[in-house]
């Protein structure tokens, strides 16, 4: 079950320090330290405007789009200038980058400074509160990591690592309960590694160097003192938030996982569109947690999806959860937001296995982490087929807050798999 991008970048980075690191999380090792405290929010200072902040230059490779200011000292060196678009300042080596290396320098020692609550060196498939996650020497990350807030959009999480961090393959870390990006720092004594497919939110400042092994989403900041290598990217800074994408190029056939409720389909650039209705007030962007379908008795918590190496949407774990589509608009903002399930996962129904049977009129709530329920009415339902998707009427570009529910449908028996896709429009329904 897995849906294509459109013709729009992922988010992805990969700085220099070519060291693939294999690694296997499984479980998650943790004492607590004799001294404890709450982390506390480190600032990064005239850092915080840097898209890019390197040390030993920066090298791109290829076509790279770069929101937000550029810098690089003491080695002013910056190769594949030519193919990189970049919105906001370069500074090379000048004062202000300068400056901001220093603000880097002085945030990592604050950071690797924080007392630890915890203390670990592999973390996975766990939920965990605000704190310290510290690890003298190598710390692990994988699979799903929740950091709750608590509903505090104050709270700090920080992972000490005293020499590398590194994330399994398809390792998930989410914010939830009015938690920010911007409050979580991964402090790294040398390298960094992101397994293919790592979707980390949060600040990393590493020392040496931060490497992306294919595929990472990062929704956050990446700073590191020594070389910076961009590959195919797209970088992009706003406000607390940096997204690095990189450009999906490839359009697949359907493949094998399609079976298990949502297809490879291939969506168009999901923007919202700059003329907008005056009479009409849109949502903030807060990312949607949960999805409640009173006439289908579905309430799911949704994960954020970005786009894998090859281009295609990560699917949800598995039937028990939906998955939001992180480079459509969110809830309630102007665009067709994306949430995609499965319509059954290995023999039991998926979160979306009754979509099919909704009815027009129906209402779909979602509730947002910023504390807000944006409900939606459903406006038609249509089955299409993959061979012909109609990829401009499902992702392109709307002058309302509309969502797009995704699922499979019609399976195959003698070709064993889903041959549709059942896709819901829906409109918001303004609040009073």
């Amino acid at each position: 079950m897995k849906h294509l991008n459109k013709n729009r970048s992922t988010r992805n980075i990969s700085i220099l320090s070519a060291i693939a690191m294999a690694v296997a999380s499984t479980g998650i090792m943790l004492s607590i330290a004799p001294s404890s405290q709450a982390a506390t929010f480190v600032s990064l200072n005239t850092a915080d405007s840097f898209a890019v902040l390197a040390g030993s230059g920066i090298t791109n490779t290829a076509a790279t789009t770069i929101t937000g200011d550029l810098g690089y000292y003491p080695t002013v060196t910056y190769t594949g200038s030519g193919s990189v678009t970049l919105t906001g300042s370069d500074h090379a080596g000048d004062s202000v980058t300068q400056g901001a290396k220093t603000d880097l320098s002085n945030a990592y020692t604050s950071v690797a400074a924080e007392i630890p609550t915890t203390v670990t060196s592999a973390i996975a498939a766990v939920t965990l509160t605000p704190g310290v996650y510290h690890s003298g020497s190598n710390l692990t990350l994988g699979g799903n990591i929740v950091l709750d807030a608590g509903g505090n959009s104050n709270a700090v999480f920080i992972f000490q690592a005293g020499s590398t961090i590194t994330t399994a393959s398809s390792t998930n870390i989410t914010v939830i309960n009015s938690g920010q990006a911007c409050n979580v720092f991964y402090s790294v004594g040398s390298s960094a590694t992101l397994g293919t497919g790592t979707h980390l939110v949060g600040n990393v400042l590493a020392v040496t160097s931060i490497t992306d092994n294919g595929g990472a989403v990062v929704s956050g900041r990446l700073l590191v003192a020594e070389r910076l290598s961009l590959s195919r990217k797209r970088l992009v800074r706003s406000g607390w938030l940096f997204a690095i994408l990189i450009a999906a190029t490839a359009l697949l056939s359907p493949l094998s996982r399609s079976h298990h409720g949502i297809s490879p389909r291939t969506p168009m650039a999901v923007q919202s569109v700059s003329a907008q209705p005056q009479q009409l007030t849109f949502a903030k962007r807060s990312v949607p947690l949960r999805i409640q379908i009173p006439s289908l008795s579905v309430n799911s918590s949704i994960i954020e999806l970005g786009l894998e190496k090859d281009g295609t949407l990560a699917v949800p774990p598995d039937g028990s959860i939906a998955g939001w589509y992180n480079e459509s608009p969110t809830p309630g903002e102007i665009g067709p937001a994306v949430i995609v399930a499965h319509v059954d996962w290995k023999g039991k129904e998926g979160v979306f296995f009754n979509l099919k049977s909704i009815k027009v009129g129906a209402f779909v709530k979602i509730v947002c982490a910023d504390g807000t329920t944006q409900t939606f009415k459903v406006e038609k339902v249509e089955a299409f087929a993959k061979k012909n998707y109609p990829t401009n009427q499902v992702y392109g570009d709307i002058a309302y807050a509309g969502l797009r529910l995704i699922t499979c449908g019609d399976f195959n028996f003698q070709l064993h798999k889903y041959v549709k896709d059942i896709v819901v429009f829906a409109k918001v329904v303004p609040s009073v």
